[in-house]
């Protein structure tokens, strides 16, 4: 989501530019029709009039901002080349990290947490491009990684079946075990995006690595982490942990109460992460360079135009 609307702000900031370039010269378009019908000066004059209006800048100034614009374009435009070839042959990773704790089973989302998060990733699945690697990572007292990153994304929906609670909320292992998955598929398939959707309703507790050292690791390996906090803070929750958790690194925090919240946070996610990975890259390079030009185009017309 974060990209998404970075590109559209790229996009209205250019228009935006382009706008005001193009009413400035118009601008000064119409006082040299309305300057030539009231009188014929002499080409020196004209010269002078026109250096004096001007404020001195030389002709390429005034055609710089168009250039600036130009470039700007053409930047949007590989990006979205990018974005294109990325969706057609994507290559990207999530790990799902599932709380697997014995507070899973309160039905306070119905029918419990645990069915409700394992419906909830079914959702997710069917969101996420077909080529995109998915595993599975399970905590309680210790964290087990269920399936691999693979393809095939019934073995991750069938891992669920079956799954039993336990006591303890390795909140920190469990993202450990998730990176450990990743940094194997990466070694295997290539330095690929990637990112980890991290489901728990409580404390971490019994974690031989705190959640905060497991957040680090991940903004080094450069693989947000998108937190989902079910349940309430009075049935136990803590929203604390997984939000810290997330703005390290540079994913994003929600809280769902119910089962359709939970559903719709998931479907979301599963949504603007195929998006979100797929441009990767230099895409967003692209985007902010074409902004940043845009910006500089704006620049130059404001101050030639005061000058005048």
């Amino acid at each position: 989501m974060g990209t998404i609307i970075t590109a559209i702000l790229a996009v209205l900031i250019i228009v935006g530019v382009a706008a005001i370039v193009l009413s400035v010269f118009g601008k000064e378009q119409a006082r040299d029709s309305r300057g030539r019908v009231k009188a014929k000066p002499t080409s020196q004059q004209r010269a002078v009039t026109s250096a004096r209006r001007r404020g001195g800048f030389p002709a390429w100034v005034r055609v710089l901002p168009f250039v600036l614009l130009g470039g700007a374009v053409v930047c949007l435009v590989l990006a979205v080349l990018q974005f294109t070839v990325d969706r057609e042959e994507p290559e990207a990773t999530v790990m799902l990290a599932i709380d697997a704790s014995n507070s899973m089973e309160q039905t306070d989302v119905s029918p419990n947490r645990l069915v409700a998060a394992e419906n909830a990733a079914g959702a997710f699945l069917d969101e996420l491009p077909e080529g995109y690697r998915v595993g599975l990572v399970t905590f309680a007292g210790t964290a087990t990684e269920r399936v691999e990153p693979v393809v095939d994304k019934v073995a991750v929906s069938d891992a669920f079946t079956g799954l039993t609670t336990g006591s303890g909320t390795t909140i920190g292992d469990g993202l450990m075990l998730s990176l450990d998955a990743i940094e194997r598929d990466r070694a295997s398939t290539g330095d690929r995006p990637a990112a980890v959707l991290l489901l728990s309703d409580g404390v971490d507790s019994g974690s031989s690595t705190p959640p905060s050292t497991a957040a680090e690791r991940a903004r080094s390996l450069a693989v947000p982490v998108f937190a989902v906090v079910l349940g309430s803070v009075e049935s136990g929750a803590d929203p604390a942990t997984l939000s810290s958790i997330a703005e390290t690194t540079g994913g994003e925090s929600f809280t769902a109460l119910t089962a359709s919240e939970l559903t719709s946070v998931y479907e979301t996610l599963g949504s603007e992460l195929s998006t979100r990975l797929a441009i990767g890259g230099t895409g967003p390079l692209f985007v902010a360079l074409g902004a940043l030009l845009a910006v500089a185009a704006g620049i130059i017309v404001l101050l030639t135009s005061r000058r005048e």
